[in-house]
Formats: structure tokens, C-alpha cells, sequence
């Protein structure tokens, strides 16, 4: 992941700069937004970070970079400031904001989820032909809705979660929990198959805070029976993970039947 950190202060650029080369991550720092924006005429940064002080509202320099950028690709923003909340924040176009003074456990988590939303947005921008099963939606429908809930948590402020579901063992078995798949969710999630042997369910605009961990729960208790019932539990595992946009965040992460080294966190 490359890094482009768009700040003022020269102590806070090195402090960054020398956390995240540890992460073995490439980063260049620059003071000015004005030459930062020449920087991004020709160069491509999947992550700004970005500090809009003496400003309070990053919204004009996101959208300016944005202007530069010219759609060559889509980069993730990560305001950092002492002042400015995650809802500002969020309405500014960001993923997500860190705090000054900004504490090494902190950024680490910051851009695991960064790095963790890349990996999601990378993997459903991949364009195939798998069949999608009654009542599941094809991967680039499905890539449209998980951008849209991107777009909409900037627009908006409205929360998105999505559950990844990914089965792994052979096509008989993996055939065998889809079936159940497509029957777990309420009929305002969306479902679509997301890889040769993933799902994904969007739960949009969720109506209280609990109800993103009650459904994975639910689907967690509907698989495992499942899976018990067709006695597969030494034959297959099912990972299911909750991630939230456009922060990235992982809320939960479950892991049924027979453990395998594939499963995904």
C-alpha cells in the first residue's frame, strides 16, 4: 500500500513516516496540499492521510484531489486531526479519522482496516462469469451496491455492514451450505456471490446498533446447524466476517466446523 501523508507538521510527518515504514508500507510525506496535488497528477496513492489544518472542513481539498486524480483509481482517505469527529468526517469524503497524538496501536488498527477495505474493493472489482443461484445477485451488482453503501456513508452518514461468507471445501459440500445461504437473510439484506466460494450480504441502513452482531449471530447458529445436520464438520469450514464501510472495521469474525489455514480474517 502505497501512502501519501498530507500534513503541515513536520514532527507529526516523521513520527508517521517512521510507524508506518515499520509496517513495511511505502510512504512520502508532503507539507504543502498545493504540491501534493501536483504529486498526485502523475503519481497514485491507495491512502492519503491527510491533516486540513488551518481549516476545519477537509471536504474542498478531498474533492480537489479528486479533480486531480481524474478517475484513475480510487484512493482511501484517513483524516488525521485534534479536533475534527467522525461524523465531520465522514460528511468530508473520509474512510475514517485518527486523533492527534496518534498512538502506534491505534494507526496499526487504523490501517489494518484500510488495508482490509482495499482487499474487499480489490476482490469485487475482479470481473467474472460465476453463475449466481436464485435469489443471489451477481458479483458486479453486488459491487455496484457495496460502492453505493460507500458513497452513501460519505453523502449520508449512514452505517453499512456487510457479512462475508466463505465456505471452503469441496464443490459438493460448498453447494450444500450455499443452499442454506441464500434462505439467512431478511429480505431487505442483499445477497450475492462474491467469489467462486463466497458470499456476500449487505445489511443496509441498519435500524439499531445491535442488529449488524444479531445477524451474524444468526447466521453463525443457521450454518453450524446446517453443517451438524449434513455431518460436514471435519469436512469443511465456514468463516463468517463482519466488516463495516467505509471504516473497514472488522466486528466480528466466526469460524465453524473444521478449522482451515485459508480462512480469512
Amino acid at each position: 500500500m502505497r501512502i501519501l501523508i498530507i500534513d503541515k507538521d513536520a514532527l507529526s510527518c516523521q513520527l508517521l513516516q517512521k510507524r508506518l515504514n515499520a509496517m513495511d508500507l511505502e510512504v512520502k510525506c508532503e507539507p504543502d496540499k498545493s504540491k501534493a496535488l501536483e504529486i498526485l497528477e502523475t503519481e497514485n496513492y491507495e491512502l492519503i492521510i491527510l491533516d486540513p489544518t488551518p481549516v476545519q472542513d477537509a471536504r474542498p481539498i478531498i474533492i480537489n484531489i479528486y479533480k486531480t486524480i481524474k478517475d484513475r483509481y480510487e484512493p482511501q482517505f484517513l483524516i488525521i486531526s485534534k479536533n475534527i469527529d467522525e461524523e465531520n468526517a465522514l460528511a468530508a469524503g473520509a474512510n475514517d479519522i485518527i486523533h492527534k497524538p496518534v498512538s502506534p496501536q491505534r494507526l496499526e488498527r487504523k490501517i489494518a482496516n484500510m488495508r482490509r477495505l482495499k482487499h474487499y474493493i480489490d476482490a469485487l472489482s475482479i470481473e467474472d462469469d460465476l453463475p449466481a443461484p436464485r435469489g443471489v445477485i451477481n458479483k458486479d451488482a453486488f459491487n455496484e451496491l457495496f460502492l453505493s453503501a460507500i458513497d452513501r456513508s460519505h453523502r449520508y452518514g449512514e452505517r453499512s455492514f456487510v457479512v462475508f461468507i466463505n465456505i471452503h471445501g469441496n464443490q459438493e459440500n460448498f453447494e450444500a451450505i450455499a443452499e442454506r445461504v441464500r434462505h439467512i437473510r431478511r429480505q431487505s439484506d442483499v445477497i450475492g456471490r462474491t467469489c467462486k466460494k463466497q458470499f456476500g450480504i449487505l445489511l443496509q441502513r441498519p435500524m439499531y446498533d445491535s442488529e449488524p452482531m444479531d445477524a451474524i449471530t444468526r447466521f453463525t447458529e443457521v450454518l453450524t446447524q446446517r453443517i451438524e445436520e449434513i455431518g460436514l464438520s471435519d469436512q469443511l469450514s465456514v468463516d463468517l466476517c463482519l466488516v463495516e464501510v467505509p471504516f473497514g472495521r472488522l466486528h466480528h469474525h466466526a469460524v465453524i466446523g473444521k478449522p482451515d489455514e485459508q480462512a480469512e480474517a
